[in-house]
């Protein structure tokens, strides 16, 4: 399928067979994709910026130049696939596999990410995200405390209980 320099933005596409599909320059900005087949992909010089690729396989893709900025890619299968000079400025990731993927000068700045293991990539990028969430240490203690809280007062309703029918 040859879809280059189209306008698919603003689009919801529900599993898609772009399968060897060549969308070069193609806007596709603030689009959903759910789920389906982008394997082999030329997305060069694509605008996806503030777009949601979402549980795609998107193995051996070519993302070159293509502008991710405010992109999520949640549960992507990225492998292999080749991010050289993409803009992923403030992009999210989250449980996507980039096992093979190659981040030359990728702009990832700002970028955050979740469950997602940078060393398996072929280059990883030059600037690690930071996680998703970060938790500040003092919260972890707050939670803890918040936990053991309830479990005691499950404690003396189930002993108070006992106390009033006995």
């Amino acid at each position: 399928t040859n879809l280059t320099n189209a306008n698919l933005s603003h689009c919801l596409f529900v599993s898609p067979n772009f399968y060897r599909a060549s969308l070069y320059n193609t806007a596709m900005h603030n689009t959903v994709i759910l789920g389906g087949d982008l394997m082999r992909t030329q997305f060069e010089e694509t605008d996806l910026h503030e777009s949601a690729l979402i549980g795609v396989n998107a193995q051996e893709t070519c993302f070159k130049n293509a502008n991710l900025r405010r992109a999520a890619l949640i549960n992507a299968n990225l492998k292999d696939s080749d991010f050289t000079g993409a803009n992923l400025t403030n992009a999210r990731f989250s449980s996507s596999n980039v096992a093979g993927a190659d981040f030359t000068e990728a702009d990832l700045s700002g970028a955050r990410a979740h469950n997602v293991d940078w060393r398996k990539a072929k280059v990883p990028p030059g600037t690690i995200p930071e996680p998703l969430i970060e938790i500040p240490k003092w919260a972890w203690i707050v939670l803890i405390g918040g936990l053991v809280g309830v479990i005691a007062l499950i404690i003396y309703g189930i002993t108070n209980k006992r106390q009033k029918s006995g």
